[in-house]
């Protein structure tokens, strides 16, 4: 039973199987990179994250100033 195991490991290691790595998400004011403590607002039924409340005051106050 443990060689179909190892046969079967080094099969799929051979098939190049990637971990899946998360999505980055940046600011859309600042471009800061988020880490898991961010704050988020919706515009248009799109939700956009923030590294501060500034920055989502700031894109609050105009969100087509940092959306394309």
């Amino acid at each position: 039973m443990k060689n179909k195991f190892k046969t079967l490991i080094r099969k799929i290691k051979r098939m190049g199987f990637k971990i899946k790595e998360e999505p980055e998400i940046n600011d859309p004011v600042c471009g800061m990179e988020l880490a898991d403590d961010f704050i988020s607002s919706e515009y248009r039924g799109i939700k956009y994250y923030f590294c501060s409340e500034n920055c989502k005051t700031e894109f609050e106050s105009n969100p087509n100033k940092f959306i394309s």
